[in-house]
């Protein structure tokens, strides 16, 4: 990057970076396992029996107070319907909170999705306690709330909260937004539009402000809203019991920015980008790239340890490329990340269902990875993450499909190319002339 300055500085009006989209998980730390729920009402509560009925009276409980703030604070609240992007329909009232100057929720979604919840089961056979009931952990679809919030310290943001035991919470922040209200509290002029600033008045106050976003800053407000807007309990319940969020990255972006003095430049730029690509994409330097194939070769046979036998791994593999996509998240190297976390977070990334990819899928294709020496447990806990070797072999196959096969096979050397949109170039001069005597001779075999 410092490179690209040095060359094109004279064309550059500034250059920032920062922080851009941020996504977050929180966590109940005293209700996320099964035995602390039984505990929490059976000790806490006082109810003797925990069964379907006490947790979906708790699920009644938040719905009718998400429908109460609704209702007293004049928030808009619908469901969300199928087809339509919650972002942009939410922007209206987004911009009259702008337009205001105000803070707060200023639009409510729900949303039946697929969530983290508990399953109760009467015990098969008898035992000493006659209100002993079986929880599990277990993922169905249960409505979520989507509170779109204008926060005073980071702007425009999103909460989303499971509204069924253990009430899992999700965060969407950007860095941006951040950015804009730290500027406008230092009086300093700019111009952004979408996502970028193009303009500023004072560029190192920009990239002051884009350093000011911490952990403590975002931690005080996701704890702020989340005791505003979510799921409800006693001074009794908060007393006994740990209650408080803990916080997981589910994804985070960081960008750098080249804002230029004019459009020109960056078209240029961008076809002379593509013609070398496609110049240098030659067999060699393919070749150059995956040089390591008796690797991929031994990864896809099977291989025996001991008296256990693992299948072998497919570079074409859906599965597998969107498995070693997830694991590879920055968040899965701080202590690893457990099946179930895994799991959650490949149906919500790539949009799975729990019926088109279970829990049991999942730890099948975990371990055949931890036989292939790409995956390792995090000591004793049923924590997972890519070992030295699994990084290496999940870049390779996330390269091979992202930057090779995906680009060909979606490129303009899919259709036959149309003359009256060629460009001024001489390499689609050339790349029209081929297409038309291969297009010649094929006539002329079909004669």
């Amino acid at each position: 990057m410092e490179l690209f300055t040095q060359l094109f500085g004279d064309l550059l009006a500034f250059v920032y970076h920062c922080f851009d989209r941020i996504v977050i998980y929180g966590y109940l730390s005293g209700l996320s396992r099964p035995e602390q729920v039984v505990h929490f009402f059976r000790q806490v509560v006082g109810v003797p029996i925990v069964d379907k009925e006490v947790l979906r009276q708790r699920t009644a409980d938040y719905q009718a107070w998400v429908d109460a703030f609704a209702r007293n604070h004049r928030v808009p609240i619908e469901w969300a319907a199928k087809g339509v992007r919650k972002e942009d329909h939410v922007l209206p009232w987004q911009r009259r909170m702008a337009r205001d100057d105000a803070d707060g929720v200023y639009f409510i979604f729900k949303s039946m999705e697929q969530g983290a919840s508990f399953r109760v089961t009467v015990p098969k056979y008898a035992t000493k306690d006659p209100n002993y009931r079986i929880l599990a952990h277990q993922r169905s679809r249960l409505t979520h709330y989507y509170f779109y919030i204008r926060d005073e310290v980071l702007g425009p943001m999103v909460m989303r909260v499971a509204s069924f035991f253990p009430f899992q919470t999700t965060y969407y922040l950007n860095g941006h937004s951040f950015i804009e209200q730290e500027l406008k509290r230092a009086q300093i002029g700019f111009r952004k539009t979408d996502n970028a600033f193009l303009a500023v008045d004072d560029v190192a106050g920009l990239q002051a402000a884009a350093d000011k976003l911490s952990p403590g800053i975002i931690r005080q407000r996701l704890d702020y809203w989340t005791l505003i807007l979510g799921p409800k309990f006693s001074a009794k319940e908060r007393k006994q019991l740990s209650l408080s969020r803990f916080y997981a990255i589910a994804q985070i972006e960081y960008c750098r920015n080249f804002i230029f003095k004019r459009n020109f430049p960056i078209h240029k730029l961008f076809e002379r980008s593509c013609e070398l690509g496609l110049w240098r994409l030659t067999a060699d330097k393919i070749a150059e790239i995956f040089v390591d194939f008796p690797l991929l070769q031994r990864l896809a046979l099977p291989i025996t340890i001991g008296a256990v036998r693992y299948p072998g791994i497919k570079i074409h593999d859906p599965r597998v490329i969107r498995l070693l996509e997830v694991l590879l998240h920055g968040g899965s190297h701080v202590g690893g990340w457990t099946a179930k976390h895994i799991h959650h977070a490949l149906l919500t990334t790539f949009h799975l269902s729990d019926s088109g990819y279970g829990l049991n899928q999942l730890r099948y294709d975990l371990r055949k990875l931890r036989g292939h020496g790409l995956l390792e447990r995090d000591g004793s806990r049923c924590a997972y993450r890519l070992t030295p070797k699994g990084v290496q072999v999940a870049l390779l196959f996330l390269f091979f499909h992202k930057r090779l096969c995906g680009p060909l096979a979606n490129s303009r050397f899919h259709h036959r190319p149309n003359p009256r949109h060629q460009p001024a170039s001489k390499l689609e001069a050339v790349y029209h002339h081929a297409d038309k005597a291969v297009q010649q001779i094929v006539d002329l075999l079909a004669a």
